[in-house]
């Protein structure tokens, strides 16, 4: 099928994303590598990875891939189009969510996340999928009162053909498990742990882990405890001792499995008398979210993913980005760039100018003081 490029969505280091229709007049979303990487065989890999592992991923709680090919463009992959906004976007008003919001974000996150993790191959076998990306950035909602988790870019799992080495990591600082941080390989919670920073910063109306550095931001997950979510009456204890769980900095302590906190919170969410149409609240946030031109902004760059790389778990890990802001032209509203994978139909044009910049960070441990949480504007 030909798809017909009708407008940029969000242009990043490596890749572009654009808005397209198919010959049936269907909207979709294409993702492209740059010209530049597509001579890049280690790239080329990656690409093919996150097409793989889109592919393995059938869920309605996940931004499905419908096509994936190549044409005289390039490789490209194409995902569903979701009409709506994402929760970074929701997040920028720095306010607590309303719990009944919260539970109809969480409970299709986790949702996405068990049928991830619990993927199987065409043999049989678990795949073993790790998404290692989870932030609000990635989280889609939909007018319809949809929530889909995207951007499976920096997946790891069992087939892949590029595999990250050891002392690399990939992924947001700020939503990084502690071991994330420490380039170690990771499991399925790390991703648990991901989600619930998401959750804490929902319910509390700012981000959990922050610093005007990136080595504040990684202090702040090694060693920083999250505080007590008390201060909101109207949570259940249930859901506060749940949060305290996911953000355990010990990975053995966290829930069992994704599958486990859906149970948890399908409880609280019958328990509270909400489990009929809680999509609508959803729904109530992305339509909520303006419609309206934005004058030009700087991407936060918190929100993009680093790649970071160590000889040794143990010692100094140096931070490699592979763009750098230039500029925002804003036509609609986007929410991070290339987190939204699947694209949000929101008609921003970003420009991102290709970097490497080193910044040495230490290991443990890191004695500056902390920083005092900043919230974007």
């Amino acid at each position: 099928m030909r798809y017909r490029e009708v407008g940029l969505l969000a242009e990043g280091g490596m890749a572009i994303i654009a808005r397209a229709e198919t010959e049936d007049g269907a909207t979709v979303v294409i993702k492209r590598v740059r010209p530049p990487f597509c001579f890049d065989p280690s790239f080329l890999r990656l690409f093919a990875d996150e097409g793989a592992v889109h592919a393995s991923l059938d869920h309605e709680n996940i931004v499905r891939l419908l096509d994936r090919g190549e044409d005289e463009a390039g490789p490209f992959l194409v995902f569903e189009h979701i009409d709506g906004t994402d929760l970074g976007h929701v997040m920028d008003d720095a306010k607590p969510l309303a719990l009944e919001c919260v539970l109809a974000i969480a409970l299709p996150l986790f949702r996405a996340l068990a049928a991830a993790h619990t993927a199987c191959g065409e043999g049989g076998a678990c795949l073993q999928v790790v998404h290692r990306d989870v932030s609000p950035g990635n989280v889609l909602l939909g007018d319809d009162g949809s929530v889909k988790l995207a951007d499976f870019g920096v997946a790891s799992f069992s087939l892949k053909n590029e595999h990250t080495v050891a002392g690399e990591m990939k992924g947001k600082f700020a939503y990084m498990a502690p071991e994330q941080t420490r380039g170690e390989k990771v499991g399925p919670g790390a991703d648990l742990f991901a989600a619930g920073v998401v959750l804490w910063d929902c319910l509390a109306g700012k981000r959990l882990f922050d610093g005007p550095t990136d080595a504040d931001v990684v202090a702040a997950v090694r060693q920083q405890s999250a505080a007590p979510l008390d201060e909101r009456r109207d949570l259940p204890p249930a859901l506060v001792e749940l949060v305290a769980q996911l953000l355990d900095k010990t990975p053995d302590r966290r829930p069992a499995s994704a599958q486990d906190v859906v149970t948890r919170i399908e409880h609280i969410v019958r328990a509270l008398g909400l489990d009929d149409g809680l999509a609508r609240h959803a729904a109530r946030l992305a339509r909520a979210a303006p419609r309206r031109a934005l004058p030009a902004r700087t991407i936060d760059a918190r929100r993009r993913t680093q790649r970071v790389v160590g000889a040794d778990p143990a010692g100094a890990i140096v931070v490699r980005r592979s763009a750098k802001p230039r500029f925002v032209l804003a036509a609609g509203i986007v929410g991070a760039a290339l987190a939204a994978v699947a694209a949000v139909a929101l008609g921003s044009t970003l420009s991102l100018e290709a970097e490497q910049r080193v910044v040495k960070l230490p290991d443990t441990p890191i004695t500056a003081p902390l920083a005092p949480p900043v919230v974007a504007p």
